[in-house]
């Protein structure tokens, strides 16, 4: 009796740690939990164990994190709870809504950069792990700023210029805030209703400058 104990002990540690056999020495394993592999770390012919490595990476895809860069320049308009708005190539026409949950406090040595954190729900599977996408933040700080198209703006030494017309040509240095989509959002340097030269703006430029 002692020994069809054992032997059936043996049997149902086998059968949690294979799975249900198959036959023919195949076993379907059971996961702990739902999700898809997004990883597999086990070959055919492996030796397994109890104590062995995972065989396979499995994520729950209905809610996904995006992780986005923070430049130290835009660091002091991001905080935890704002609003964005992400895109991708993959769904152009579609805008997935969140907000930051979390922001990193050491810079990336890679990206030189914080990492921010947005939780999104992912009900229909669209966003895919190590998908590329965009992140636009909505500005809460109450800014006002003037824009420009990106070709209109020169950098120089270091710095950012745009040659404006009143009643003659002027070089005028500005702090760009942000670009976005062919636009820079200016901080610091132009006011609204200034007219801004948008063509042969480099050629009066290195003329001004006496270049």
């Amino acid at each position: 009796m002692v020994e069809v104990r054992s032997l059936y002990e043996k049997l149902q540690a086998d059968l949690a740690l294979y799975g249900i056999s198959k036959g023919d020495g195949v076993f379907s394993i059971t996961a702990p939990m739902s999700g898809y592999v997004i990883e597999k770390y086990g070959n055919a012919g492996s030796t397994l164990s109890a104590e062995g490595e995972p065989l396979f990476s499995i994520a729950d895809l209905s809610t996904v994190w995006v992780m986005a860069n923070i430049y130290a320049g835009n660091l002091q308009f991001v905080h935890e709870g704002q609003s964005v708005e992400i895109t991708s190539v993959a769904y152009p026409a579609e805008v997935f809504k969140g907000k930051i949950n979390f922001i990193s406090q050491v810079f990336d040595p890679e990206d030189k950069a914080l990492k921010a954190r947005i939780v999104l729900p992912n009900p229909q599977l669209k966003l895919k792990p190590e998908m590329t996408v965009s992140v636009k933040l909505f500005n809460e700080s109450g800014l006002e700023m003037v824009s420009v198209p990106n070709e209109v703006v020169i950098f120089d030494q270091n710095s950012y210029f745009v040659v404006v017309k009143s009643t003659d040509f002027a070089i005028r240095p500005i702090v760009p805030f942000d670009h976005h989509n062919g636009t820079t959002y200016i901080l610091e340097g132009l006011e609204s209703g200034e007219e801004v030269v948008v063509k042969n703006q480099l050629l009066i430029y290195n003329e001004l400058k006496g270049k």
